[in-house]
Formats: structure tokens, C-alpha cells, sequence
């Protein structure tokens, strides 16, 4: 949907943002990022500026601990 590719590629164009997928049919967006550039709260503002929300996954499923992440949003 032009939705999901919406969301695809304004996470990809986000810095720090090695790459995005957004699964219309589950609702989910999978986001490899490197931590130190970029973190959830940033990644969340960007999918709001483009119009849409984002539900964060819970801190224990959050680790932004290591250099890069992924996270399922």
C-alpha cells in the first residue's frame, strides 16, 4: 500500500537508518539502525512528520545498548 511505501522510505532517508521494511498487512515496520546516530524516539518523529504514528515497542524488548539495532516498530 502507498502508505507502507511512504513509511519505508522516509525511515530509509532517516539519519542513521541502515534500512526499513513496512509489512502493511502486519503493521509492522522492521528498522536496522545504527544507535549512535539515531534512536526509537527519533525514528517515531519521523514517521509522525510523514503523518502517521508509531507504537513503540516496550523497553525490555528496546535495546538500544549495542551499536546497531533492530527494532520492530
Amino acid at each position: 500500500a502507498a502508505c507502507a511505501a511512504r513509511i519505508e522510505r522516509t525511515l530509509n532517508k532517516t539519519a542513521g537508518v541502515e534500512s526499513a521494511s513496512v509489512n502493511f498487512a502486519t503493521t509492522r515496520a522492521t528498522v536496522n539502525y545504527d544507535a549512535q546516530q539515531t534512536d526509537l524516539e527519533t525514528l517515531r518523529a519521523a514517521i509522525q512528520k510523514a503523518g502517521y504514528d508509531a507504537i513503540l515497542p516496550s523497553p525490555t524488548l528496546a535495546s538500544e545498548s549495542a551499536d546497531e539495532t533492530a527494532q520492530t516498530l
